[in-house]
């Protein structure tokens, strides 16, 4: 997984890319504390660019989301495509998070 964290108009934008698996779970408590030190109220983890996603890196979504809620802000996924739209939906994450 490759990933980029900006801040734009008091959000803060998590870019995913690639492949999203269980090799990157140690790698991503790091992200999700790069991510809960920018300034922002709401976190958006744009997805257009992410290929696939092991059910590894669905449970990584739901730690970054509890750490998001934790620290006040709120999370969105968005312009996610291919397999993992559909693996986003068939795990009915569209109950959990706002995916736009």
């Amino acid at each position: 997984m490759q990933h980029s964290i900006d801040s734009e108009n008091g959000n803060i934008i998590l870019k995913l890319s690639g492949q999203f698996t269980a090799q990157d779970r140690r790698g991503f408590d790091d992200v999700i504390k790069s991510v809960l030190i920018k300034d922002g109220a709401s976190v958006q983890v744009e997805l257009d660019e992410l290929l696939y996603m092991d059910s590894v890196g669905l449970g990584m979504l739901i730690t970054l989301r509890a750490e998001v809620e934790k620290a006040s802000k709120s999370i969105c996924l968005c312009n996610p495509t291919g397999d993992v739209k559909e693996a986003l939906f068939l795990a009915c994450f569209d109950r959990l998070f706002e995916i736009k």
